[in-house]
């Protein structure tokens, strides 16, 4: 018949306990390996932020060697909405007041004119430029002045022009003007009409005159 052993209690050695105190040992050799490899991760990531901090100091010398870094000037305006300024190495300190004689106006184009604003103004194209976009107009027959400001006003591939009828009798035929007004200011924004190829002919640029006048150029 078998007999039960009981390890440790024949010999009087607490085997548990034992083995408790040897894992406790390790625990504790695990613990101060992990404090030493974090220290060294630490000293790591120090030393790596220092070759950071140096590159940027020894950029920031070769800065200060260069003379036009030393004369460079920050430039502001007290109206950035109406001018913005900048400053290169060769400014000079000091205010400066700008003086604006004329504002920027939208661009207008003017027809030579026809009779009436239901006069007929041909089978054919009209063609204009603006903002570096060119529209063509389709035009039959049955066409009028009046429809053909409505034809540029409702096509959605206008680049941004509107066109209107101008009422002012010029002596020479033309009551009825076809007028078209750039929506957009400034030297960037010219109307170009190719009479070459469009079906109006006469023709005369007006810059400055107000959409309302009465009065020729």
């Amino acid at each position: 018949m078998s007999s039960l052993q009981l390890p440790g209690l024949s010999t009087g050695i607490d085997t548990k306990a034992l083995i408790d105190q040897l894992m406790a040992v390790e625990r504790r050799r695990l613990a101060a390996y992990t404090t030493s490899v974090t220290k060294y991760e630490e000293k790591k990531s120090a030393v790596s932020e220092l070759q950071g901090k140096l590159t940027t100091y020894k950029s920031s010398l070769k800065d200060l060697a260069d003379a036009t870094q030393l004369r460079s000037f920050q430039a502001g305006s007290n109206d950035e909405d109406t001018l913005t300024v900048s400053a290169s190495s060769q400014a000079y300190e000091g205010s400066h007041t700008v003086q604006i004689k004329q504002l920027a106006t939208a661009d207008r184009w003017i027809h030579g004119g026809y009779k009436y604003a239901t006069s007929f103004v041909g089978e054919g194209t009209f063609i204009f430029s603006y903002d570096n976009e060119q529209m063509t107009v389709q035009t039959t027959a049955d066409t009028t002045l009046e429809d053909l400001a409505d034809l540029i006003n409702n096509d959605p591939e206008n680049p941004g022009v509107t066109a209107s009828i101008l009422k002012y009798d010029d002596g020479a035929g033309g009551v009825y003007h076809l007028v078209l007004s750039g929506r957009n200011s400034g030297s960037d924004y010219q109307i170009s009409v190719d009479t070459r190829a469009s079906i109006l002919l006469i023709s005369h640029r007006l810059r400055s005159a107000a959409p309302n006048m009465t009065a020729p150029p």
